[in-house]
């Protein structure tokens, strides 16, 4: 509605700008071009989307891709026709290609931490509940993230296990170890204890299971699935 007044009061062809869109106007057809492949703008011989613009009804005659990358889509203005049941309605205007820009950045933020993310998923299970919430929106399986850092607390408990033997073996020879036993094993006690704990919440299917050392923080409610 607010292109359709500044619309009319131009000359039979006329341009505007919807955001990065780039609007042309004529008497028999509607011309946008867009850096966007957008969802649902096809050509369809029956089933035909309608995109209501300028207070018309318009159908989609043609779509193609310039050289440049930008979309070309050619519209018509629709005329009902008997058994000619459209598949969905689109009104485009500034609020519908907002939403699409706004969808848009989310995707390619998503591409761009998506591998990131699956590769210190073993390391960002031990981030708090509520970062590893926030950070689900950018493709973090909580859940597997938090069992990925659990295995890698096992695999330090075994280290520390297996040097502090060593350690051991070198005292029995009357030598002086370059670590000490007991601070391994004090370590993998304090990461074993954190293991136990995790675990059970894990068992007990919390939607987000905490962090390192976070269940002994006290929690207002728990989430389940």
């Amino acid at each position: 509605m607010g292109h359709s007044h500044a619309m009319k009061d131009r000359d039979a062809t006329a341009s505007i700008c919807v955001g990065p869109d780039r609007v042309t106007l004529e008497p028999d057809r509607l011309v946008v071009r867009s850096p966007a492949d957008m969802d649902g703008w096809e050509v369809h011989p029956y089933r035909r989307p309608l995109i209501h613009f300028d207070d018309r009804t318009w159908r989609i005659a043609g779509k193609s891709q310039e050289g440049d990358g930008t979309f070309r889509y050619e519209l018509r203005p629709w005329v009902p026709a008997l058994g000619d049941v459209p598949t969905r309605e689109i009104r485009y205007d500034a609020d519908y290609v907002e939403r699409r820009e706004s969808l848009s950045r989310q995707h390619r933020a998503h591409a761009i931490a998506g591998p990131a993310i699956l590769l210190l998923s073993p390391l960002l299970g031990f981030l708090g509940s509520g970062t590893k919430r926030r950070l689900e929106a950018f493709g973090l399986n909580v859940r597997a993230a938090t069992w990925h850092s659990i295995y890698l607390q096992c695999f330090v408990i075994l280290c520390c296990g297996t040097l502090a033997s060593i350690s051991m073996m070198i005292v029995a020879q009357r030598q002086t170890p370059p670590w000490s036993s007991g601070h391994l094993l004090l370590l993998a006690a304090v990461v074993g204890l954190d293991v136990l704990f995790r675990v059970d919440r894990l068992i007990r299917e919390d939607d987000y299971p905490p962090g390192f050392y976070q269940w002994l923080i006290p929690r207002r409610g728990r989430r389940r699935k």
